[in-house]
């Protein structure tokens, strides 16, 4: 079964790869930390905040993007995450849309719809990852709070806090305090939601109204391991109250 899955990887790689790679001019970035702009509203970013030894290569194509990565095991213990961003990532200078930070309050509904396809081996996950800032300049120093949304998660889940059901979906959701409050909701259920609100985990976490929700980001936690996203489709639409 490895090895399968392995084939398949390697055959999606080399499937997607070959006409970026024959277009050239700028269709795929392998540098660390490299930032592309995609689509008019949200960028790439060759994440490897937890292991700066692994490898990240992020493509456009006309009606797809993405991102490979190649991570070995690593003694920091830390995951790298190849991403893209919607927003005001608080360690960025700038926002990629007008319509973020925002303050919650201003918020009616934040949708996300992704129709993307993961094929790897190891250890990884497939995270909305969202920030919530004290102030609208949305800088690291005044993170309040940190939502991820896991729409797979390959770790063993430990002492979930609760079950809970956001749009008819069950979630495991978690709670810690690293540094910040960090909000965990685990899907539970095999099928994934065709949308997310994400104003439905900011209520459900009891988060205050006055906060202001900075990015939302869409990407994949890499323990270690080999493997291929490919995002067909990404909207992300704020609606005013």
């Amino acid at each position: 079964m490895l090895a399968i899955a392995l084939a398949s990887a390697v055959a999606v790689m080399l499937f997607y790869a070959s006409p970026i790679l024959a277009a050239g001019n700028g269709c795929m970035n392998c540098d660390d930390w490299a930032r592309t702009p995609v689509r008019g509203e949200y960028l790439l970013e060759n994440n490897v905040w937890g292991d700066k030894a692994a490898d990240v290569c992020s493509f456009v194509g006309d009606d797809f993007f993405g991102w490979f990565w190649t991570k070995r095991f690593s003694t920091t213990g830390k995951p790298i995450y190849p991403e893209v961003i919607y927003g005001k990532k608080p360690w960025l200078k700038k926002s990629t849309t007008e319509l973020l930070p925002s303050k919650i309050k201003r918020v009616r509904s934040l949708i996300v719809e992704v129709d993307y396809e993961t094929i790897a081996l190891g250890e990884y996950n497939v995270l909305i990852d969202v920030w919530i800032t004290k102030f609208s300049a949305a800088r690291p120093e005044v993170i309040t709070h940190e939502i991820g949304i896991y729409l797979k998660y390959q770790k063993t889940i430990e002492k979930c806090g609760e079950t809970v059901e956001i749009d008819g979906h069950l979630y495991c959701h978690k709670v810690s305090k690293p540094k910040w409050t960090f909000h965990q909701f685990i899907l539970i259920d095999e099928d994934e939601p065709e949308k997310i609100d994400i104003m439905d985990f900011i209520k459900r976490a009891g988060i205050s109204r006055e906060l202001y929700i900075a990015s939302v980001e869409f990407g994949n936690e890499v323990w270690h391991g080999n493997g291929v996203t490919i995002v067909k489709t990404l909207n992300i639409t704020l609606t005013d109250p």
